[in-house]
């Protein structure tokens, strides 16, 4: 959000921390502390030497030179401690009066500040939202063309014969009870098995061969199914091709004739083996036998066929190039669902980071008013440990004299006080912080205590 007239996240100037402040004040105070060390040594032995000479006289009432210089070191010393932390001071009243004045305004600039924050949060959104659909698509479309042109001539070629066809018959799926050719062949096989017992012992009557034998049953195995096969697909597409009728009729014809004189061969096989006549039953039951098998096989072929060849013909071509299609594209299609759910996680994270802007733009006023309190608290925390330097730095100044008079003193051979030595002639180090007031919570027209006055010697 913007920053201009809001706390939400300010650009602000960089201060330093109330931590590194003190961190600061600390360092300072023992460097001061060793340089007064240095100072009061220093002022001893002066006050030493120049009481040997009963220097300064007993009526002189003006400080003597190196009091003068001791004052001036110290006020630099004070000085340099002004320069080093009026900076951030003044930088953390800056704040204060930033917190100010944003918790001090009425409930209408609440409002219209307000108004402007979510609007704002709502243009971010949109734009970061259209973002996210663009990345989405600029991953997605490469997948989905990816996808689509793994078998794309195929696919397009089987899909529009399929509607073709569908158009043209009125209808969307083969008129088929049976559609896998995985079981429709199966059970053709079954069939065709079951022939080979029936006729290989009938084929030694004939007196061929073993192998011979074997072979002309096998025949069979293959020759009963086909012709079920083509005899139900003839009988079911009746309808498209009016020979249908014809062909059919004379399959069936053929193998009926065919399984009579294969039962009338295997009767003859009985009698040459057994010696006793052939059962009339029995051979009627041999062909009955094939019949069957073949009977069954037509309707296998009748409910695995549509009534239309062109139509189940493009419906096969249509399966195979979608079965070659889903084969090639789990890959693909996880990529594409990685692509979704990471924009999905995007989308989600946004709608989070909206909220919490959102909550932030309801919690405004209260933060505030905590942001002006917190600013009063650092402001007055830092200008009182200014205010407790300041009082160390002018009470060494004191000491330093105390301790340059006192060496004075008792160096003196007339053991006579100068009149300059007196408390009344002393003049402390002027006051800077300690005059500053503290932050008012609620100022009315009050002046910036950071104002630059004249210090004050008290």
């Amino acid at each position: 959000m913007p920053d201009s007239e809001t706390g939400i996240n300010p650009e602000e100037p960089r201060v330093t921390t109330p931590a590194d402040f003190k961190k600061e004040v600390d360092e300072f105070s023992d460097e001061q502390s060793k340089w007064h060390a240095d100072r009061l040594a220093e002022a001893k032995d002066t006050g030493r030497s120049l009481g040997k000479t009963n220097l300064p006289e007993t009526q002189e009432s003006t400080p003597t030179p190196f009091e003068g210089q001791l004052r001036g070191m110290y006020e630099a010393r004070l000085g340099l401690m002004q320069q080093r932390f009026n900076e951030k001071l003044q930088a953390w009243y800056a704040m204060y009066a930033k917190a100010h004045r944003e918790a001090d305004r009425t409930d209408v600039e609440w409002k219209r500040i307000k108004d402007e924050q979510r609007q704002y949060v709502d243009e971010k959104e949109a734009d970061r939202l259209e973002n996210i659909k663009r990345t989405y698509a600029e991953k997605y479309e490469p997948l989905r063309d990816q996808r689509d042109a793994v078998v794309q001539s195929q696919m397009n070629e089987a899909e529009e014969k399929i509607n073709v066809m569908r158009l043209k018959h009125g209808r969307q799926f083969p008129n088929a009870m049976m559609t896998n050719p995985w079981v429709y062949f199966f059970i053709l096989g079954v069939i065709g098995a079951c022939e080979f017992p029936l006729n290989a012992f009938v084929f030694g009557v004939v007196g061929a061969s073993q192998a011979i034998t074997y072979l002309m049953a096998s025949s069979l195995v293959l020759a009963i199914p086909v012709a079920a096969h083509f005899a139900g697909t003839f009988l079911k597409r009746r309808a498209e091709r009016p020979i249908n009728i014809l062909l059919f009729s004379v399959i069936t014809l053929l193998i009926v004739g065919l399984s009579y004189l294969m039962g009338q061969l295997r009767c003859a096989y009985m009698v040459s083996t057994t010696g006793n006549p052939c059962n009339e039953q029995l051979e009627i039951l041999f062909v009955v036998l094939n019949v069957i098998l073949f009977g069954l096989g037509v309707l296998l072929a009748y409910a695995h066929h549509d009534e239309s060849r062109e139509f189940e013909q493009a419906w096969i071509a249509w399966e195979r190039a979608k079965f070659i299609f889903d084969e090639r594209m789990p890959a693909v299609q996880a990529l594409i669902e990685a692509a979704q759910e990471q924009m999905q996680r995007n989308r989600s994270k946004l709608g989070e980071e909206v909220a919490a802007d959102l909550k932030a733009i309801n919690d405004m006023e209260i933060m505030a008013q905590q942001n002006r309190t917190n600013a009063i608290a650092t402001y007055d925390s830092a200008l009182e440990t200014l205010t407790g330097l300041e009082r160390i730095i002018r009470s060494n100044f004191q000491e330093a004299i105390s301790a340059f008079q006192n060496s004075n003193l008792a160096a003196r051979t007339n053991h006579a006080q100068p009149k300059s030595f007196s408390p009344d002639y002393f003049r402390p180090l002027p006051k800077h912080y300690e005059n500053m007031a503290e932050v008012n919570p609620n100022p009315e027209n009050e002046p910036n205590p950071m104002d630059s006055r004249a210090d004050v010697e008290n």
